[in-house]
């Protein structure tokens, strides 16, 4: 029910509407795990590439102790946030300070994905 909700939600609001962008974000959290997985696909239908309100959302999610939630979150990020977003970025990188080392290997696979190839920041930092 919940997945039809969403998917019906997204196509009666408006692009950019922070009450449907809250509800899609919250459903990272949701305990089924297609919920949270099926995340990306409305947001981006709710939310505008680069809103900075969902991107904040979805970043405070990335050092969640759900490996799940912090998947959907980067698969949503992917979804909505252009690529060298230095908030995505910086959000990346402070995970590498994380005592869980699932988080830390998230985070390299998921800058690498977010950065430029040759970005020397980035080349400094998995290199370390």
């Amino acid at each position: 029910v919940r997945e039809t909700a969403l998917a019906a939600l997204s196509t009666v609001v408006d692009r950019g509407n922070e009450q449907a962008i809250e509800a899609v974000t919250s459903c990272l959290d949701h305990q089924d795990p297609c919920i949270r997985l099926s995340t990306g696909k409305y947001l981006r239908h709710v939310a505008d590439k680069g809103d900075v309100q969902a991107i904040s959302s979805l970043v405070g999610r990335l050092q969640n102790s759900d490996p799940q939630v912090r998947s959907a979150s980067v698969e949503a990020l992917a979804c909505i946030a252009q690529k060298g977003n230095p908030l995505v970025v910086n959000a990346f990188i402070s995970c590498f300070e994380h005592d869980d080392s699932n988080i830390r290997q998230d985070a390299a696979i998921s800058l690498a994905e977010f950065v430029d190839r040759g970005d020397a920041s980035a080349i400094a930092l998995l290199i370390a």
